[in-house]
């Protein structure tokens, strides 16, 4: 199992001052699982989230739809940084994997 984060390109411009940081790929054995969510200018609290694609099977959800396999989950987690979102998800992924049911997109 290979845990690898890629970063997103740094916007630039007028949208690079309400997106200065950039967001961060997770991917694990080369497939994308999930994002470490960078806060912009809508963020009050300026905290870093985590993202993950699982399956979406529970028809009481009301976000369920039978066109989508899948759907985006948030952890409650939040972080200060790109760097400590990082370092969470290396060493609780076996934890993630156990809890979600991650499927890649």
């Amino acid at each position: 199992m290979k845990l690898s984060f890629k970063n997103y390109t740094k916007l630039t411009g007028n949208t690079g001052i309400g997106y200065s940081h950039s967001s961060i790929t997770i991917k694990l054995n080369g497939e994308k699982i999930g994002i470490i969510h960078a806060p912009n200018w809508t963020t009050e609290d300026k905290k870093w989230r985590l993202k993950f694609t699982v399956i979406s099977d529970d028809t009481s959800d009301p976000y369920y739809t039978p066109n989508c396999a899948w759907k985006w989950i948030t952890l409650k987690v939040k972080f200060d940084d790109g760097d400590e979102a990082k370092e969470f998800v290396k060493k609780n992924i076996d934890q993630i994997l156990k809890v979600h049911r991650i499927v890649p997109v």
